[in-house]
Formats: structure tokens, C-alpha cells, sequence
């Protein structure tokens, strides 16, 4: 950090580079992932979808890991930029949606891709847990199983929420 100090008339004037200093800690990759998350059913455009974007594998070992998170507008538009080249995976929520499958995409150094992501409406559990005689239970542990699909195509079970 620069800091400046200029007096003039008993005044003194700082002058602080802090926009330097915040450019010497975050690297320029120049890389970027666009896209539109948009309803399966209609092709309309999804508002106030959260977006996590992760890396998995990243093609420089020197990088550390990467965890974003972006909100998609009225457009359905997000956008990460500035991000190093790798292998990310794009994982899309909102209440009362789902997507099929992970969406994950190769990345070059300084490449910028695009991306349309398809949410279809999901379904909601709710309900109440009742003793023998009729009687609310409370404490009890519900969990939601749902399947899932690996990329060869292999169904796999597992929890996908749990409610106390």
C-alpha cells in the first residue's frame, strides 16, 4: 500500500493506492463462465437462481481451489469472471427446482465459455409424524432419498435432505 502525504494550508492529504494492493493479491486470470438458467418447461428465463461454481481438478497445481457463488438476474444470466483455467463443476438451486444431472465443463486458460442450464420444478415432502394412537411425535429424523444418475449412466440412491 502507498500512502501520500501532502500538506497544503495546515490541510494534510492522504493519498492511499489501495486498488493497487488489491490487484497484487488477486491474480488477472482471464478466463470466464457465462450463462442462463432458464424453466425446462417454458424456456423462460429463471430469476434468483443460486449458482455454485467449484473447481475439481485445476490444470496449474500452483492455483488453489476455487469456490464461487452468483445469483441469476431477471435474464436468467449469471456470469464468473475472471477465473483460471480447470475442470468445474456448476451446481444451480432454487426453491421448488431441480436440475438433472451436474454440469461440469473444461475450462482453458483465458477461454470464455457459456453455459444454459434447464431447471425443471421439483416436488415438495411435507407432513406429520404421528405416534400409534394418533398422538404428534416430535424429535424424530426424517430422511429424503432421491436417485441420481453418475455421467456412465448408473443409478445411485442416496440422501438428499434431512429434517428434524
Amino acid at each position: 500500500m502507498t500512502i501520500r502525504a501532502i500538506a497544503a494550508g495546515g490541510i494534510v492529504l492522504l493519498s492511499v493506492s489501495v486498488l493497487a494492493q488489491e490487484r497484487a493479491r488477486k491474480p488477472i486470470w482471464g478466463g470466464s463462465i457465462s450463462g442462463r438458467v432458464i424453466s425446462a418447461e417454458t424456456g423462460l428465463p429463471l430469476a434468483g437462481v443460486h449458482v455454485a461454481l467449484n473447481s475439481s481438478r485445476l490444470t496449474t497445481t500452483d492455483i488453489p481451489s476455487l469456490a464461487e457463488t452468483a445469483t441469476s438476474g431477471a435474464d436468467g444470466s449469471f456470469e464468473f469472471p475472471d477465473i483460471p483455467g480447470g475442470t468445474f463443476a456448476i451446481r444451480p438451486t432454487r426453491p421448488g427446482y431441480i436440475v438433472k444431472g451436474l454440469t461440469t465443463m473444461l475450462l482453458r486458460d483465458r477461454e470464455r465459455a457459456a453455459v444454459t442450464i434447464a431447471m425443471m420444478r421439483g416436488g415438495a415432502i411435507n407432513g406429520r409424524i404421528t405416534g400409534e394412537f394418533g398422538e404428534p411425535v416430535s424429535g424424530v429424523q426424517v430422511h429424503a432419498l432421491r436417485d441420481s444418475y453418475g455421467e456412465d449412466g448408473t443409478r445411485r440412491s442416496g440422501s438428499s435432505g434431512v429434517a428434524d
